[in-house]
């Protein structure tokens, strides 16, 4: 059953003259009431297809002006809306729409500093609180390393090895063993390999697998 706008504004009216809603005015639920309001809340699809107008966006917007939430409230608010999008994927349609949304919008110098500040430190997702589990990376910059990377060049002819139709951009010396776990073979000649922008392996797991192919590769040539 849906109130037409007339009957809509008919209750308001009555609603104001009585004083609804005044009387929950500065009162707070329990924290047990809130869970069976949460609880009783779940698999709720009554809101499912309704849309507000532009009006009572604007007058929802003008409410919330000026509320300010809890450090806590923020942090219960940060660790739970991700999970609300785990698995889901947006459609190709709904991605553009998002796009075209977001065309000409710009953010003000006061809110990318917050944004910043919002993720350093041990507000950062990869913040560990013991230092001595950080492993400590030597600078890739040194005479060492670049001399490699031009042997490498060199005897691949400066050319991706894979070389088919599909390769595409810079070329770049590509450790088959990577730095970190095999210190002992980071100037070795024969673990690396030239590739272009496209074939190089992206994330852990996909250089892991690659590895084979490309020892095979440097044992042909």
């Amino acid at each position: 059953m849906k109130h037409t706008e007339e009957s809509k504004k008919k209750m308001s009216d009555i609603a104001k003259k009585k004083g609804f809603g005044k009387w929950s005015l500065g009162k707070h639920h329990t924290k047990e009431t809130r869970e069976k309001m949460s609880k009783a809340l779940i698999g709720n699809k009554r809101a499912l297809g309704c849309k507000c107008s532009e009006e009572n966006k604007k007058r929802i917007s003008s409410l919330h002006k000026g509320k300010k939430v809890s450090k806590e409230t923020l942090k219960k608010m940060s660790l739970s809306s991700p999970k609300v999008w785990l698995g889901k994927k947006f459609s190709e349609e709904h991605k553009k729409k998002i796009g075209i949304s977001n065309l000409g919008k710009k953010m003000s110098a006061d809110a990318i500093r917050k944004m910043k500040e919002s993720k350093r430190g041990e507000n950062h997702w990869r913040w560990y609180k013991d230092r001595t589990k950080l492993k400590k990376q030597e600078d890739r910059r040194t005479s060492a390393v670049h001399e490699w990377r031009k042997n490498i060049y060199e005897r691949d002819n400066w050319e991706c090895r894979i070389n088919n139709k599909e390769c595409n951009g810079r070329i770049e010396a590509h450790h088959i063993l990577n730095w970190v776990d095999y210190p002992e073979l980071r100037y070795d000649i024969n673990n690396g390999v030239t590739l272009c922008k496209y074939h190089h392996p992206r994330g852990r797991e996909n250089e892991e697998k690659l590895v084979p192919k490309f020892k095979k590769i440097i044992l042909k040539k």
